[in-house]
């Protein structure tokens, strides 16, 4: 059921937009500090960041990984925009409960914050290895767009203050996109060695794979100030079961 089922990921964007600046006020997120989807931000769309984020997520070993708890949120982090997450769990680590996440990160000020509150992602190499080899995007966009399409009870907020209709206002789908899995080097006997082994999908050998896509939805923060804040996400999946509701205590550090 996990087919890289990963719920919620943040990310802090930089002061500097350039050409790609971000305006201030807007007319729905002014309290929210919330970048609208259709905003250009570092010459990429919401879609093409959700790409990245992917491709962060599954190019970090799970012996060190923030998403399995094995590392600090800092890990992996480059450029102006942090991505964080929920909690994902190993394979028979009965200890790990995805459902109720609470973690505490420090950003350095002026990053912006980048998450999925909601997503779900595919591969043809995932497809193959459930015995459908000849899946076309289509088809994989088609059964993403359908687990997207039933979730309930999407909601999300900064420091209290709701963001309005985020699934609605805030659901992108990322172009068709490659990722890197992690060498198992050194092997930790803890966990499996990537992050797609680690939940159960694997073992794949390392490498590049290509084709792969996504669905859900995304929220791109803006730098917020210097000092304590809160982030909460939550949804459900009342196909599979499965609810989760994560919050972020993030400290934003004085540069």
């Amino acid at each position: 059921m996990w087919r890289k089922l990963i719920i919620g990921e943040l990310t802090v964007l930089a002061v500097v937009l350039g050409a790609a600046r971000i305006t201030a006020a807007r007319a729905h997120d002014a309290d929210h500090r919330i970048v609208p989807p259709d905003e250009i931000v570092f010459a990429r769309t919401y879609g093409d960041w959700a790409a990245q984020w992917w491709q962060w997520a599954l190019s970090l070993p799970a012996a060190a990984h923030p998403l399995l708890n094995t590392a600090d949120c800092s890990v992996g982090q480059s450029g102006p925009v942090w991505f964080l997450g929920a909690r994902s769990c190993a394979i028979g680590d009965t200890t790990c409960n995805t459902s109720q996440v609470k973690r505490t990160c420090t950003v350095p000020f002026g990053k912006l914050l980048f998450f999925p509150v909601l997503n779900y992602a595919d591969s043809k190499l995932e497809e193959a290895s459930f015995g459908n080899p000849n899946a076309t995007v289509a088809e994989i966009r088609a059964f993403l767009a359908a687990q997207v399409d039933g979730s309930a009870n999407v909601s999300a907020s900064v420091d209290g203050v709701p963001v309005p209709h985020v699934k609605e206002r805030f659901r992108v789908q990322a172009p068709v996109f490659s990722f890197t899995l992690p060498a198992c080097n050194p092997p930790d006997p803890a966990h499996s060695c990537d992050l797609l082994s680690a939940v159960g999908e694997g073992p794949f050998p390392p490498g590049e794979y290509v084709t792969n896509v996504d669905d859900g939805v995304y929220l791109m923060v803006e730098p917020l100030r210097p000092g304590r804040h809160t982030i909460h996400f939550h949804g459900e999946f009342p196909a599979f079961n499965f609810g989760f509701d994560v919050t972020y205590e993030l400290t934003i550090t004085h540069q």
